[in-house]
Formats: structure tokens, C-alpha cells, sequence
């Protein structure tokens, strides 16, 4: 699991910038860019992994390097930060249509991840419902829901 530290707002450096953009222009924003995957593909061709995986351990290793991405606010409005950010996704359920919300706790070694996060996607493959797995304790306080969904297109 992971813990996570409250950002002290007298000391913090960006706390200019942070109370701009949050209180005067009350900004919200979203991401999507063009990623070329093919070397990640190959790669889990050759070894023989699953692609969703290795993209989600890919993605939550790099934006647990940065600090500003394990930011949110508390029950109280208090900003902090995630000592880790834990990958949350969905399982799609073929026959229905639905999907299953799941996590799984993040390791930065690979081979540790893997087989967890496989083991928490056949648990979602089989049970239906928005939640397949119960809420990391954390989260389930905060409410908070970090979500990533890989997105690939072929040419």
C-alpha cells in the first residue's frame, strides 16, 4: 500500500503558482498524446507479456517519478502528495459490454509487478460488476480515482 505526506502550503515553492491556477482560473486539464509503442510491443512479443500490463507498470513507473502527479487533495482540501501512485484500470467484459474497475499495488520491479497485476486482471475477467476488487484503503477514503487506459492505434 502507500502512504502519503500533506504539502505544507507556507514553504512549498509553487504555492503561487498552485493557488493561481486552482483559485483565480480554476483550470482542469487532460492529456492525450500520439506514444510510439512499437518498441514496448516488441519487446512483449519476444519475452511473451501481455501488452495492457506492461503499458500500465510503464506508465504508473514513469509518473511516480514526478512529483506534481502524485498531487491531490485530501477529505479536507488539503493538497498532498502519494508517497506512489497505485495504476487503476478497467476489464472489459466481451459478452455484456461492461467493464470491471481493478488495481493492483505498484512495485518498480517489474518482475514483481507482472504477475501481481495478472493475477488482479483474471480476478476482474471473472467477476462483474464496476467493482471487481474492493478499493485500495486509501483511496476508498480519499475517493480519489486515478485511472489510465492505453490507447493504441495501428496503422
Amino acid at each position: 500500500m502507500t502512504g502519503y505526506k500533506k504539502i505544507n502550503m507556507e514553504t512549498w515553492a509553487r504555492r503561487e503558482h498552485y493557488e493561481y491556477y486552482t483559485k483565480q482560473l480554476k483550470v482542469e486539464y487532460n492529456i492525450t498524446a500520439n506514444v510510439d509503442v512499437k518498441n514496448v510491443l516488441d519487446f512483449c512479443h519476444s519475452k511473451g507479456y501481455k501488452f495492457y500490463p506492461a503499458m500500465i507498470y510503464l506508465v504508473t513507473k514513469t509518473l511516480n517519478r514526478i512529483e506534481n502527479f502524485k498531487m491531490f487533495k485530501d477529505k479536507y482540501g488539503y493538497l498532498c502528495a502519494w508517497d506512489k501512485i497505485i495504476p487503476n484500470y478497467t476489464i472489459f467484459h466481451n459478452d455484456d459490454h461492461t467493464f470491471s474497475d481493478c488495481w493492483t499495488d505498484f512495485s518498480e520491479d517489474f518482475d514483481t509487478f507482472y504477475p501481481n497485476i495478472l493475477k488482479d486482471m483474471a480476478t476482474a475477467a471473472t467477476k462483474k460488476g464496476i467493482k471487481s476488487i474492493p478499493f485500495c484503503p486509501e483511496k476508498q477514503e480519499l475517493g480519489k480515482n486515478e485511472s489510465q487506459v492505453p490507447m493504441v492505434r495501428i496503422p
